[in-house]
């Protein structure tokens, strides 16, 4: 495999790299309870990477980033979601991921500072409510809010850059029709208007942060057919 994106480096775009293999596997389970006002989807997965390709930092100061094969790694986790409607209008959701990894021997040579993959916080989650009131004809009343989690991880794969973990509370009021067409919502993101980072580069000489979306509004009108 050849890189494209080398702005006229030659050195970068004759760089070869093998292609990456994953094999992966996932068992779970889908369940309705107590009358169906519990939901609980619940899997666990496991996937064998060969080959992995990563984006690479030259230490000469280049400011090239070649792609390279870094050996094999091994990621196990879980995923659960649950759902809980103790009245006919109000639902709790909680949806938690975990994930860990293991570098093979060759990755471990290759990289001898890694500690974990880039981009794969161990621990995320998210916990919501939504809440309806029927207001007149087919139309509701909803309001919901929800937190979001991140644990920290790393940016690159040489662990020069840890991203912190953050938690982003999200809200949204408004109309709309459980049985109809139409919808008119309010939604807000970030409302506590955190700075936290989403990913970046360092080393090398180079040094860029990407943020996180900063606090936003969105009004929106649906129409579902």
């Amino acid at each position: 495999v050849f890189q494209t994106l080398c702005f006229g480096f030659q050195a970068c775009y004759q760089n070869i790299y093998d292609p990456q293999d994953v094999i992966s596997t996932e068992l779970g389970i889908k369940t309705d309870l107590a009358n169906n006002t519990v939901r609980i989807n619940a899997s666990t997965f496991y996937a064998a990477y060969s080959d992995m390709q990563q984006t690479a930092i030259d230490p000469s100061g280049s400011g090239l980033f070649p792609v390279i094969n870094v050996g094999g790694a091994d990621v196990f986790g879980i995923e659960l979601e649950t759902y809980w409607s103790p009245l006919e209008n109000l639902d709790f959701y909680l949806i938690f991921g975990y994930a860990d990894d293991k570098l093979d021997s060759e990755s471990k040579a290759q990289l001898p500072t890694t500690k974990g993959l880039p981009g794969l916080p161990k621990t995320a989650g998210k916990l919501g409510v939504d809440w309806r009131v029927p207001v007149f004809s087919s139309w509701n009343f909803l309001v919901g809010a929800d937190v979001d989690y991140s644990d920290d991880y790393y940016a690159t794969i040489g662990n020069e850059l840890l991203i912190d973990s953050y938690t982003r509370f999200n809200g949204r009021i408004g109309l709309d029709q459980p049985d109809g067409n139409w919808s008119l919502i309010l939604a807000g993101t970030n409302l506590t208007d955190e700075e936290d980072l989403y990913s970046g580069i360092a080393g090398g000489g180079t040094n860029i942060r990407t943020p996180q979306r900063p606090r936003e509004y969105m009004l929106t009108l649906g129409y579902r057919y």
